[in-house]
């Protein structure tokens, strides 16, 4: 691969690949030229991205902070002649999962507002991490990759295996290609990134987070929590924004801070303490008679009553 001029001495330099530490990861041979499936590449920073890609192409968005070869390794083998089989090349978008989340949520139908979601979508959002996370999105196409400071990947991230950019895959671009290489999924996982790309029948399996290294599972727990608990996110009752709704409360005029004290004004009450307060008015309609004070004690007796309590909780 000689016979061409290079065009990599336009593209300033990065740092030696180090030796990642998690285990989704293995080491690269600084002098190993081939290109695999499952090879992780990062530009240095913007002017390259748009050399490299195109100033107007979608992987010129700063929201893309990486790009994963989904190629397949027999197509990018150099032979002994000094050819490869592919004629192009497949990348897929890598970006924080931070970025997305809320475009993921939003397919829950559980949106109130911009970043504005029911208690009940905390739960969904929940699920859909832990899968993530255990690269079981695969229906949605997402593949997770996860922080390791020798591949500089900073926070849990994606590969958007439905976002892809297809490149001529000449000398220049292959040598680019491994120039700009930070990391590579292991083994197991590139055979997983190959089954989901290609919407094989069959399913590969991969370790859960926590079968390898027991810490990894409250690792998993606090990177979720990590994300569904920032400031961007607020989770409320769906009882209280129908509530609000009701009452006649426009919504989108309140800021997403507000939100949440705005609508519990509107709470309704329970189910208990409704039958309660039924109650207790027929009785001072019925009974007039009766004092008001023994009938609002009346109330609160039944309202404690745990009988009563128990009869709701069958009913």
């Amino acid at each position: 691969m000689t016979s061409e001029t290079s065009l990599t001495q336009s593209f300033p330099e990065i740092p030696k690949i180090l030796i990642p530490t998690h285990w989704t990861y293995e080491p690269i041979d600084e002098n190993e030229f081939f290109l695999r499936q499952g090879d992780i590449i990062m530009l240095p920073d913007k002017d390259s991205t748009e050399k490299f890609f195109g100033e107007k192409h979608i992987f010129a968005q700063p929201i893309y902070s990486a790009f994963i070869v989904t190629t397949q390794d027999c197509d990018l083998v150099i032979r002994p002649e000094g050819h490869w089989d592919a004629d192009y090349i497949n990348l897929a978008g890598i970006v924080p999962i931070s970025s997305v989340l809320s475009d993921l949520l939003d397919f829950s139908g559980n949106k109130i507002l911009p970043y504005v979601y029911t208690k009940k979508t905390k739960e969904h959002a929940k699920s859909l991490l832990k899968r993530i996370f255990n690269q079981n999105a695969w229906k949605i196409g997402l593949f997770y990759i996860h922080p390791d400071d020798a591949i500089k990947i900073g926070e849990p991230s994606v590969a958007l295996l439905r976002v892809t950019s297809t490149l001529h895959l000449t000398k220049n671009t292959y040598e680019k290609l491994q120039k700009f290489r930070v990391g590579r999924l292991s083994g197991i996982f590139r055979a997983k990134l190959g089954w989901t790309v290609g919407n094989l029948y069959s399913r590969v399996g991969t370790p859960d987070w926590g079968d390898i290294n027991a810490e990894d599972k409250e690792i998993t727990k606090t990177e979720i929590d990590k994300l569904l608990s920032s400031e961007e996110y607020v989770w409320v009752d769906k009882q209280n924004i129908d509530a609000a709704r009701k009452a006649g409360v426009e919504l989108d005029q309140i800021e997403k801070e507000n939100i949440e004290s705005t609508i519990s004004q509107y709470k309704p009450l329970s189910y208990h303490l409704q039958v309660s307060n039924r109650v207790a008015s027929l009785i001072k309609k019925y009974f007039p008679s009766i004092e008001v004070e023994d009938v609002d004690n009346f109330k609160k007796i039944l309202y404690a009553d745990p009988t009563f309590k128990a009869i709701r909780k069958k009913g």
